[in-house]
């Protein structure tokens, strides 16, 4: 399996000896008879391989390939053999250190004088290397073709804008829901600059940018705001977002292109705004029923009175307070229904008829006065009229007329079948709301007739002045619970 060649140094007559090339590249050359057997000394096999001379004489040199190559191998090298033709493969090779190495064989036939196949001369290079290199290469195409998919998952689905700008300030990438935010398809943004697509915010947004490609900082909490050309109010036609840009850099850590995703917060605002104006509006009606509670208790406690009647006097004109607030606390405030603002004042007495008019929705002040006028008529007759003894009867009606001044709301409550009435002698709470706090005003025209078969109380209310408003109805929305 060793060819001849001179030894008495490198080089001889000007030519490098056989061996001395075999030693620089440190690998296996052997020579082999006619059937591919060893019938001589190769002294680089043994080198490579650490087999002893009687363990590779003939074919005993299969030995040192690989199991799991071994068959292929002998199947391609029989074929060499009987075909004479030049051969060349890859299969795994044992090596003196103790481990298998891949490499790379190529064999030759050498010729006897008349032409004939007399023996083989190879050469076993250890591509151990390359080819750990090549399988990293392949791991590594796979994890970017995977990481590739996955950003490009990631930009189909993701539910925030995810964009990238070039240096010059184009955009290179965007996601389906960023070209969504700007209003135009994903195509329409490659290769174009930030004033192109987005002129409301590119001002703004543009030295930002430039900023992250010279300094290679990353920008966190950026806000802006763009109007929209539609109608509404104004925090409908109004989109805001938040934003956060970073640089992205080559393998060197040089800037190349700037990375930003962007989340649509216009119903965050939006239900900022709305619970600021809640809070608001909460403020405003704690005041204002603060107030109320004042002017009930000031004026249901009177000097000359037992403290008893005054007590329960007050407490029951709290409740009907209390009654007028459930009824706007089941629509949110958006407005209380006068029909059930008025049964639930007179479900607790026999002998009321309530004759339901329209269907109106009270304001919060329109509810709360309603609320004390007939929780003071039904107080009244129970004290004094026709619910004060058994079958006397009270029927309440309402109407909605229309007149050269706008349309008029009128409520008549009518008591029947009751003890004769007269006219108070002593003016207290009750006489005082029911007479001066709705009246002499255009908005507010009480009347109150003590006939002797019956009180006959008229109120005759401006209609605008009394209904909850449109608007109220888009802030204060009623609850899912809340009956139709």
């Amino acid at each position: 399996m060793h060819m001849d060649c001179q030894t008495q140094g490198p080089v001889v007559d000007g030519r490098v000896s056989l061996e001395t090339l075999v030693n620089i590249m440190k690998q296996a050359v052997y020579t082999l008879d006619r059937y591919g057997e060893v019938v001589e000394d190769s002294p680089s096999w043994r080198q490579f391989t650490g087999q002893a001379l009687e363990d590779y004489l003939g074919m005993n040199w299969l030995n040192a390939i690989h199991p799991d190559d071994r068959t292929t191998f002998l199947t391609t090298w029989k074929n060499i053999v009987a075909t004479g033709m030049e051969g060349a493969f890859e299969y795994r090779l044992w090596h003196h250190t103790g481990e298998w190495r891949h490499v790379l064989e190529r064999t030759c036939p050498s010729y006897g004088s008349a032409g004939e196949v007399i023996g083989w001369i190879g050469i076993i290079i250890d591509i151990s290397r390359r080819k750990r290199v090549e399988e990293q290469l392949i791991r590594t195409t796979e994890l970017a073709l995977r990481r590739a998919a996955e950003v490009e998952q990631l930009y189909r689905q993701s539910p925030i804008g995810l964009g990238m700008f070039d240096r010059n300030l184009r955009y290179v990438r965007v996601s389906e829901r960023l070209a969504h935010m700007n209003g135009f398809p994903i195509d329409a943004h490659i290769g174009k600059s930030l004033s192109e697509i987005y002129p409301d915010g590119s001002a703004q947004l543009e030295p930002l940018y430039r900023k992250i490609l010279e300094t290679g900082v990353t920008i966190s909490d950026i806000e802006i705001q763009d109007q929209l050309n539609s109608a509404g109010d104004a925090l409908g036609s109004t989109r805001h977002f938040s934003g956060h840009a970073y640089p992205v850099t080559d393998p060197d850590g040089t800037v190349v292109a700037v990375g930003t995703i962007w989340q649509d917060i216009s119903e965050q605002k939006r239900a900022e705004a709305t619970q600021k104006l809640l809070n608001m509006e909460l403020i405003h009606r704690t005041k204002n029923l603060i107030t109320v509670i004042q002017s009930v208790t000031a004026r249901s406690l009177i000097d000359d009175q037992p403290v008893e009647p005054m007590r329960h006097a007050l407490l029951s004109r709290l409740e009907a307070i209390s009654r007028a607030y459930a009824s706007l606390t089941e629509t949110n405030w958006q407005g209380a229904p006068l029909h059930k603002l008025i049964t639930r004042e007179c479900e607790q007495h026999h002998g009321v008829t309530v004759t339901r008019g329209p269907d109106l929705v009270l304001n919060a002040s329109a509810a709360q006065t309603f609320a004390l006028v007939i929780h003071e008529l039904t107080t009244n007759a129970t004290k004094h009229g026709s619910l004060s003894v058994p079958g006397g009867k009270v029927s309440i009606s309402w109407v909605v007329e229309s007149g050269e001044d706008g349309n008029r709301f009128r409520l008549r409550w009518r008591e029947s079948m009751g003890p004769r009435v007269a006219p108070p002698k002593r003016k207290g709470f009750g006489h005082t709301l029911l007479h001066r706090m709705m009246s002499n005003s255009e908005e507010y025209v009480a009347v109150a007739d003590y006939a002797p078969e019956g009180l006959i109380y008229d109120l005759d209310v401006e209609l605008e002045t009394m209904l909850a408003k449109q608007s109220d109805g888009a802030l204060f929305q009623a609850r899912a619970s809340a009956a139709a």
